[in-house]
């Protein structure tokens, strides 16, 4: 379970990482397989033109277990009107979901085997160099930065993200572990997506944060 990243499209993912090589992209792919965060962080900024909103999406890892903690924004339906005293439009979302032996509970004390849909869906991110047409490798070796078609992004996450255009994929590590990972795109609703995920590799409750 530590190979999933949560990120990834509005409701907030997680997905996991497959990878093979030892050079290039494929040195890329090896990383990712071969990290084991204990905290992944993935901040979504989504702007339609008018109003911009911000998902934030935190796993901590346990072992195989984790804790995930959201916060999300969305238009205020015509249902639930403007609360009073407020021209507020957005409403901010938040909660917590545990996951331990295999099932999740959102109150540590009710659990049940199906994910709920803040965490169901599963995305690999598959960096292969022949799905990737244009990318370059940093001289340090450390940043891979690719501009993807929507086809080829499909290829890439393994899900259709409905890019009107290029989608930028830039993946940073340290040498020996995977730090960031940036998604940038737009689609016919949204004039941008930035998707930004980081990883901290500290032990859960340390302070040797790297």
């Amino acid at each position: 379970m530590k190979k999933i990243i949560c990120l990834l499209l509005a409701i907030g993912c997680a997905f996991a990482l497959f990878s093979c090589g030892e050079g290039g992209v494929e040195g890329f792919a090896s990383l990712i397989k071969a990290s084991q965060p204990t905290v992944i962080v993935t901040q979504i900024n989504e702007n339609d033109g008018d109003q911009t909103f911000i998902s934030t999406f935190t796993t901590t890892f346990d072992g195989d277990d984790f804790t995930f903690e959201y916060s999300t924004q969305r238009y205020r339906t015509h249902q639930e009107g403007i609360e009073e005293g407020t021209t507020e439009l957005i409403k901010t979302e938040t909660g917590k979901i545990y996951y331990k032996n295999g099932k999740y509970s959102k109150d540590g004390t009710t659990w049940f085997s199906a994910a709920p849909d803040v965490v169901s869906k599963q995305v690999k991110l598959d960096l292969k160099a022949k799905n990737l047409d244009y990318y370059s490798i940093s001289k340090d070796g450390k940043t891979l930065s690719a501009l993807l078609t929507a086809e080829q992004a499909e290829l890439v996450f393994g899900v259709a993200i409905k890019a009107t255009g290029d989608v930028e994929l830039d993946v940073e590590s340290d040498g020996k572990n995977i730090r960031s990972i940036t998604i940038k795109y737009a689609t016919e609703k949204l004039e941008s997506v930035l998707i930004y995920t980081t990883y901290s590799y500290a032990k859960v409750g340390g302070t040797n944060a790297e």
